[in-house]
C-alpha cells in the first residue's frame, strides 16, 4: 500500500510539475516501502539518495517556473523549499550515518511535505498563474 496516492487534487495542472511531483510522490512511497520492508541501510541510503537529489532538481526548476511569471512570493516560497531540503537533508544524513531514524517519522515528515507543501504552498502560484493567464485574455463584445 503506497504512502501518498497521486490523485487530482495534487495537480496544478502545469504539465511538467505534475510530472515532477508525481515522480517525487513515486519516490517519497519507495522510501516509505523499503521502511515498511525494513531493508537494508544500504537500499534506504541509495532510496534518500535518489529522493534528496530529485528533491533539489524539482525545487530549482519550480523556482525558475514561478520567477518566469514573476511570480511576487519567490522567495518565501524559495524559503519554504530551502526549509524542506534541509528536512530532507537532515534524514538523509542520520542513514548514512547509520543513525536510527523511526519509520513512522520519515512517513510522517514526507507525507505532510508532498501534500502540504503541493496542497498549500504551491496552489498559491497556481492560482496567480491562472489570474495572470485570465488577465491575459482579449476582451471580445
Amino acid at each position: 500500500m503506497a504512502l501518498i496516492d497521486w490523485n487530482e487534487s495534487l495537480a496544478t495542472n502545469i504539465p511538467q510539475i505534475d510530472q515532477q511531483h508525481k515522480k517525487l510522490v513515486e519516490l517519497i512511497n519507495k522510501v516509505s516501502q523499503a521502511m515498511k520492508n525494513s531493508q537494508g541501510n544500504e537500499i534506504l541510503l541509495e532510496v534518500m539518495t535518489e529522493l534528496l537529489s530529485y528533491t533539489k532538481s524539482h525545487f530549482r526548476s519550480e523556482e525558475q517556473f514561478m520567477a518566469s511569471m514573476n511570480y511576487p512570493k519567490l522567495a518565501e516560497h524559495k524559503q519554504v523549499h530551502a526549509a524542506v531540503t534541509q528536512q530532507v537533508t537532515d534524514l538523509y544524513n542520520k542513514v548514512k550515518e547509520g543513525k536510527f531514524v523511526s519509520s513512522v517519522q520519515i512517513s510522517n515528515l514526507l507525507k505532510e511535505w508532498i501534500s502540504g507543501h503541493i496542497l498549500k504552498v504551491d496552489m498559491h502560484y497556481v492560482k496567480y498563474r491562472e489570474h495572470i493567464n485570465k488577465s491575459k485574455q482579449p476582451v471580445t463584445g
